[in-house]
């Protein structure tokens, strides 16, 4: 049987990527680039990475902060990511459980994951800066301390799918947009937290034993919850003013 290939380094062309593949370092889709993970593509990751790169992100605080984790594989998008897993052929990202760093999304960068199951076990999953996007539909995102990180203008869209984490599902600041639809949030001691402006807007979502709360807002941060379920959580929702919390119960049928 063959190695799988293996990849590190900054794409310098348009790249699909097939069957199993062997991470040995920091992978960078630069702007204008695209990376496709075909329908039941495995990626595995190595420890520590043979190769490295420093990412910063644009912070309010008017100097860079490093987003990366270099002790860990990365995977940082510039440009564009597609995932195009499905129910029988899912892409799956840290396959033999080996911990690596996540995916950065940032800039102008665009993720659009279909069908994905991505165990991390570094800070975070799935993290997304400045203007950067991320379409998630059916994924499962575990293993990591928080799920998904938004900061920035970012916007994350999340249909299906489930995201677990050790001490927060969502987290999202600076003004991050976050929009779930029927995501299940489970077993992370809190649910969603959101400050500094940031929204979030879920409709028919599970927060499944949330040990300290499902959703905490605090100062100019808004979310809405429409027709949720609460199973085993402590309390729905906790806010700070003048943050705002809205939480609308399933209409009557």
């Amino acid at each position: 049987m063959s190695a799988a290939p293996a990849r590190a380094g900054v794409l310098e062309a348009d790249e699909t990527w097939e069957g199993d593949v062997r991470v040995e370092g920091d992978v960078v889709v630069p702007e204008g680039r695209r990376l496709v993970l075909a329908p039941g593509c495995r990626l595995t990751f190595v420890r520590p990475p043979r190769w490295s790169c420093a990412v910063f992100r644009s912070a309010r605080e008017g100097y860079p902060i490093e987003a990366s984790q270099r002790e860990l594989c990365d995977i940082v998008v510039l440009g564009r990511l597609e995932a195009l897993g499905t129910a029988e052929r899912p892409v799956v990202l840290g396959a033999d459980g080996a911990s690596w760093g996540g995916l950065l999304c940032l800039r102008s960068g665009q993720l659009d994951l279909k069908g994905v199951s991505l165990a991390a076990g570094g800070d975070a999953a799935l993290q997304t800066f400045d203007d950067a996007r991320a379409n998630l539909k059916d994924c499962a995102l575990a293993g990591a301390e928080i799920a998904v990180r938004a900061l920035g203008r970012s916007l994350v869209r999340a249909e299906g799918g489930s995201l677990r984490a050790g001490r927060c599902a969502i987290q999202a600041g600076e003004g991050a947009r976050v929009r779930l639809d029927g995501v299940e949030l489970v077993d992370a001691p809190e649910g969603c937290s959101l400050w500094d402006s940031a929204t979030l807007d879920a409709a028919a979502c599970r927060f499944v034993r949330a040990r300290e709360r499902g959703v905490s807002v605090r100062d100019l941060a808004w979310a809405r919850l429409r027709g949720c379920e609460w199973r085993e959580t402590a309390v729905p929702g906790e806010r700070r003013h003048p943050a705002r919390l809205d939480i609308q119960p399933e209409p009557a049928r």
